[in-house]
């Protein structure tokens, strides 16, 4: 090969894809977290969804269900953290990618990438004043999950049955399963590629599109079903790009 004369090799495989340049033999990766954090996502949300299976079997007999309600707790929260992180990598990816817009000093973390997505990809003001609405009830959930206040607070409904903390309340089946459907709307709008708004974005969400071919089948039985016995949230099926249902499901107090 003469000197000087490039040569380049694009591999991707799972979540990674490789770059090797002949000259120097420099190997080059970047890993696409998204995909693992929405796979850790659909994961937990099916031990969140046995787990609440399991309780409601003991509940109906008269028997102790509280280590069963501490599994969704814990499975729960870890599906909708998972589902922000998933999120948040998208962001990073976008930023990277395309080069994005700012919002002002001071904005969240989620303003950040609600101002991304909105200056990259077009989705009419009724899906931009639904993911700011969801992206802000995510991050409010996430952000109590990695910094809690510890406070005494008054007992609340439970998913199940009786009453216990706000927290059960919130990290609970129903949550996780609307955190991946936030997910979901994320991932429809940036995978179409007429929602671009320039070649950079398209080819962000064509990677994107790609990613999502084993990924969505099993994201979307996460977000949408089979709906538990008892459970208080009746769920629309649809394509990814339609509006998120109203579930009437748990938040924290203070979320928008």
């Amino acid at each position: 090969m003469p000197v000087g004369l490039k040569a380049s090799v694009t591999v991707v495989a799972l979540t990674a894809e490789a770059r090797m340049t002949v000259d120097d033999a420099k190997v080059k990766l970047k890993h696409h977290l998204w995909i693992d954090w929405s796979w850790i996502a659909t994961d937990q949300i099916r031990l969140a969804g046995d787990a609440r299976a399991r309780a409601l079997i003991l509940a109906d007999a008269g028997q102790n269900w509280a280590s069963e309600a501490a599994g969704e707790a814990r499975a729960s929260m870890i599906a909708i953290s998972a589902c922000a992180h998933a999120i948040d990598a998208i962001y990073g990816g976008l930023k990277s990618a395309v080069g994005v817009q700012k919002p002002g000093v001071g904005a969240s973390r989620h303003a950040y990438i609600r101002t991304a997505v909105v200056s990259a990809y077009r989705g009419g003001n009724g899906l931009y004043k639904q993911l700011k609405d969801d992206f802000a009830w995510l991050f409010e959930l996430r952000d109590s999950a990695v910094h809690p206040d510890a406070e005494l607070s008054p007992a609340v409904p439970h998913p199940v049955a009786g009453d216990g903390s706000r927290e059960a309340a919130w990290y609970c089946l129903e949550n996780a399963r609307r955190a991946s459907r936030v997910l979901l709307e994320l991932l429809a709008l940036v995978a179409d590629p007429t929602s671009a708004r320039s070649d950079e974005a398209r080819a962000y969400g064509d990677g994107v599109r790609g990613g999502l071919e084993a990924l969505l089948p099993v994201l979307r039985l996460a977000a949408y079903g089979p709906v538990m016995p008892g459970q208080a949230v009746a769920v629309q099926q649809g394509s990814t790009a339609a509006a998120l249902a109203s579930d009437g499901s748990s938040r924290p107090s203070s979320a928008v």
